[in-house]
């Protein structure tokens, strides 16, 4: 099984030694007119960029707008080492075995390498409705995630479980609700479900975003569907809970 990318950064970046041989008077020159050539295009492509609707929109959520809020600091870790990781995804929810020796991080490294399908654990469901069983996976995931104390999403790890779990959720329930029920073998009570479920994750995330514990530059940009960039586009940040406990990981 092919390794699935983890979402988010390491917490720690070891610094290791260069070892490359030392360049040559032309070679500088040359990095150094290769390096002079990226820099314009960089400022190029960010000049057409800061015209776009979409920075200004991202600038003004991360407070850079004149709001007076501030959002500096760490922002994004590891979903694998989330303290919640432990209560949102269970063996049971993955229907796996009590006594399987799998701890969550290699659970969520299954759950993640399993979106490219594998056979439907009901033996009389037609192969395609492991698109359901695996989306209500994820949205038991976020659902668990978003209905923690809003104070443990301050905590930088949790904070990326929320971003990742509530942004596959919400696309994977959107592209099933959108197409015909027979397409993944789904049946109505499945949709109304899903449909539930996804409704009750934007709310809360939502309200974690009007209050600072998520923004926008949370979310790497085309990563997040469309239902929750409307959402971060919709929704004003009115403060920033986690400024007021410096015992987090960030603020």
């Amino acid at each position: 099984m092919t390794p699935a990318r983890e979402f988010g950064q390491r917490r720690v970046h070891p610094h290791e030694p260069n070892k490359a041989a030392p360049a040559s008077g032309a070679g500088k020159v040359r990095l150094a007119l290769y390096g002079l050539a990226f820099a314009a295009m960089v400022a190029a492509g960010w000049m057409t960029l800061a015209d776009s609707s979409v920075v200004t929109s991202l600038m003004s959520r991360l407070g850079l707008a004149g709001n007076g809020l501030d959002f500096s600091g760490t922002r994004i870790g590891r979903s694998a080492t989330a303290p919640v990781l432990k209560l949102c995804l269970t063996k049971q929810t993955m229907g796996i075995r009590a006594d399987a020796d799998l701890s969550p991080d290699m659970l969520l490294i299954d759950l993640k390498a399993s979106i490219h399908g594998r056979i439907t654990r009901s033996l009389d469901a037609p192969r395609e409705h492991w698109v359901i069983e695996l989306a209500q996976m994820w949205g038991e995931v976020a659902d668990c995630v978003y209905h923690q104390n809003a104070f443990r999403l301050c905590d930088i790890d949790n904070r990326t479980l929320a971003v990742e779990s509530g942004s596959i959720f919400v696309g994977q329930a959107d592209k099933i609700i959108a197409q015909p029920s027979t397409t993944y073998g789904a049946a109505p009570g499945n949709i109304h479900g899903l449909q539930a479920t996804r409704d009750r994750v934007l709310d809360l995330m939502r309200n974690r975003v009007q209050n600072g514990v998520l923004i926008a530059g949370d979310f790497p940009f085309g990563f997040a569907p469309e239902a929750v960039r409307a959402m971060l586009n919709g929704t004003e940040t009115l403060r920033n809970e986690c400024a007021a406990h410096p015992e987090m990981k960030s603020n």
